[in-house]
C-alpha cells in the first residue's frame, strides 16, 4: 500500500506488471479464449439480433455472388457449388410453374398463379439476375460456431485505463452460414394452382480454421469495491468466403462481455488498517491514468 497520492482519493495502490507475468505464465497454452455457438434466429428476427452477429448482404454483393456461382472456374469453392445448386433449384421449379401454365389441363380445371411474362423474366434472366427478378429478396452471413484459442504466452503490459494488444497469434474455427429469403411458388391442386410463398433457409455453409493476428485491447473497470479487466477484440475477420463478411469480433465481443478477470479488491486495502477496518467502507474507485501499470484511487466513507 502505497501512502494518498492526490486530493481526489483517500488512499491508493498499483497492480504492477510482476502480478501479471505471474498470472500469463500460470496459463496452460494453448489456451481457449472462447468458444460459442448460436443458431441462426430466422430472417424476420434479424432486425433484433445482436450487433456484428450477420452481415445483411447488398444487391451489388448478392449479384457478385450469384455470379461468381455460375461464372467461376477458377479457386471454385464449396461455397460457390452450394449457391448454384440453390439457385439452381428456384429456376427449375419457376420452369415447372410455367410448364403447368402452358401445358394441357384436365376438364375443367384453370390454371391459377404468376403472369407468364413474370415466369419467363425470371428463366430468362437464369440465377444471375435473380436478386432482381425474384423480388422479395435477401441474403445473410451468419456465425454459427466460433473458437479462438490463445496458441502461445502473449506479452501483455499493463495499463490503465486501457491496455492495447497488437499483432496476438490466435488460432481461429468458424462456421460461415448463408441464409436467404425467397419467394417460391407451391402449387396446392393439380399443381395448376400456385401460390407465392416466402421462405427462409440456409442455402450454403463452409467451416475454415485460420491462424490469424488479431488486434484487441483490454478495458480495466471498477464496479463496487473491485477492479476488473475485460478483453474486447478490435479485429476479428478471416480472410474466407462469407466468414470475410462478417464482423466476428461483434460475436466474439458479445461471449466475453461477461467474462472479467478480477484483479483487485479494494476492500482489503480499507481492511489492511486496523483504525479504518470497524468504521469506514469503500465510497468509490478511480482508475487515473498509469503507463506501466493499473493504478487504483480509493475513496473512503465513515458508516
Amino acid at each position: 500500500m502505497k501512502k494518498k497520492r492526490g486530493a481526489k482519493s483517500d488512499l491508493y495502490a498499483e497492480v504492477n506488471q510482476s502480478a501479471c507475468d505471474k498470472l500469463l505464465d500460470s496459463v496452460k497454452y494453448p489456451f481457449t479464449v472462447l468458444e460459442k455457438r448460436e443458431d441462426f434466429p430466422g430472417c424476420p428476427n434479424l432486425v433484433v439480433a445482436e450487433v456484428g452477429a450477420f452481415h445483411r448482404y447488398t444487391k451489388k454483393e448478392m449479384q457478385i455472388l450469384l455470379s461468381d456461382a455460375v461464372e467461376k472456374e477458377k479457386n471454385r469453392t464449396l461455397i460457390d457449388d452450394q449457391v448454384y445448386s440453390f439457385g439452381g433449384s428456384i429456376i427449375e421449379q419457376t420452369k415447372r410453374v410455367l410448364d403447368a401454365a402452358n401445358g394441357p389441363k384436365p376438364v375443367g380445371v384453370t390454371y391459377e398463379g404468376p403472369e407468364t411474362k413474370e415466369l419467363e423474366a425470371i428463366i430468362e434472366g437464369g440465377i444471375t439476375e435473380l436478386y432482381h427478378t425474384l423480388g422479395d429478396w435477401g441474403i445473410y452471413g451468419w456465425c454459427s460456431y466460433l473458437r479462438v484459442i490463445l496458441e502461445k504466452r502473449p506479452q501483455i503490459y499493463l495499463a490503465s485505463p486501457r491496455i492495447d494488444l497488437k499483432n496476438v497469434i490466435v488460432n481461429v474455427t468458424a462456421t460461415g452460414e448463408l441464409w436467404a429469403k425467397y419467394p417460391w411458388y407451391n402449387c396446392y391442386q393439380w399443381c395448376l394452382k400456385w401460390k407465392k410463398v416466402i421462405k427462409c433457409d440456409r442455402i450454403a455453409s463452409a467451416t475454415a480454421s485460420l491462424d490469424i493476428k488479431a488486434d484487441a485491447h483490454v478495458n480495466c473497470q471498477a464496479s463496487g469495491a473491485l477492479v476488473s479487466l475485460q478483453a474486447v477484440f478490435d479485429s476479428l475477420r478471416l480472410n474466407y468466403p462469407v466468414l470475410d463478411k462478417i464482423p466476428l469480433e461483434g460475436f466474439a465481443n458479445k461471449e466475453l462481455q461477461d467474462k472479467l478477470v478480477y484483479v483487485y479488491d479494494a476492500s482489503q486495502l480499507v481492511e489492511s488498517v486496523p483504525v479504518l477496518r470497524s468504521r469506514f467502507t469503500v465510497d468509490s474507485i478511480s482508475l487515473p491514468p498509469n503507463p506501466n501499470g493499473i493504478s487504483v484511487g480509493v475513496v473512503v466513507r465513515q458508516v
